[in-house]
C-alpha cells in the first residue's frame, strides 16, 4: 500500500477492489486510497471489496477505464523488465 502523509490515515486506507458507495449507482474501483479511481467517491473501509475478476455493466466507466490503464502499463513494465 503507498504510504499516505497523514499516519491515522495509513491505518485506515482501503487496498483496492470494487465497492458500492452508499448512494452509488455503479460499482467504483478503489486502489490504494481512500478516493476512487474516478475521484467521485470516498471510502474509509472498503469491508467487502470485491476483487477484478470479470467486466460488469455495474462498474463505473471511468474508473474501469483507468483500471485497466493502470494494468495495462503494470504487464508493460513487467515485460520491460524482463528483457
Amino acid at each position: 500500500m503507498t504510504e499516505h502523509p497523514h499516519p491515522a490515515v495509513q491505518d485506515i486506507a482501503p487496498t483496492e477492489g470494487w465497492v458500492y458507495p452508499l448512494n452509488a449507482r455503479k460499482a467504483h474501483y478503489f486502489y490504494n486510497e481512500l478516493v476512487s479511481l474516478c475521484r467521485g467517491w470516498m471510502m474509509f473501509s472498503l469491508g467487502a471489496a470485491k476483487p477484478d475478476t470479470f467486466e460488469s455493466p455495474d462498474d463505473c466507466k471511468t474508473c474501469r477505464r483507468k483500471l485497466t490503464k493502470i494494468q495495462e502499463e503494470a504487464k508493460d513494465a513487467v515485460s520491460a523488465s524482463s528483457e
